[in-house]
């Protein structure tokens, strides 16, 4: 029971930060990991992939971001805002967050 509870918690997290990054500016999209096509590797959270480990939460994130868009600058703007929701929403220390860039897309100008 404490399992089922456990995961479910993770995919609430997962859902959340999916939330709080496709809401950073320049973030277009949450793309597709590689494995999510393949059943029992996939996450339940398009572009969010959390494992729990003994030093704290890895975490990976998989995005389209916007044309036009300093990518470091965003990439640190999404690590600062998912690190500081873990920790003060979650109570969970993060080990990494890692941002995969998985495209830039045209927005077009109106």
């Amino acid at each position: 029971m404490s399992r089922d509870k456990k995961l479910e918690n993770i995919n609430e997290l997962m859902e959340f930060i999916a939330a709080e990054t496709l809401a950073t500016e320049g973030v277009s999209n949450m793309a597709s990991s590689f494995t999510d096509p393949i059943p029992k590797f996939g996450t339940a959270v398009k572009g969010v992939k959390a494992t729990e480990e003994k030093e704290g939460i890895s975490i990976e994130l998989y995005v389209k971001v916007k044309y036009r868009v300093k990518i470091p600058q965003l990439a640190w703007d999404i690590q600062n805002k998912v690190k500081n929701i873990v920790k003060e929403k979650y109570k969970m220390p993060v080990k990494e967050i890692n941002i995969h860039v998985q495209g830039v897309e045209m927005i077009e100008e109106e």
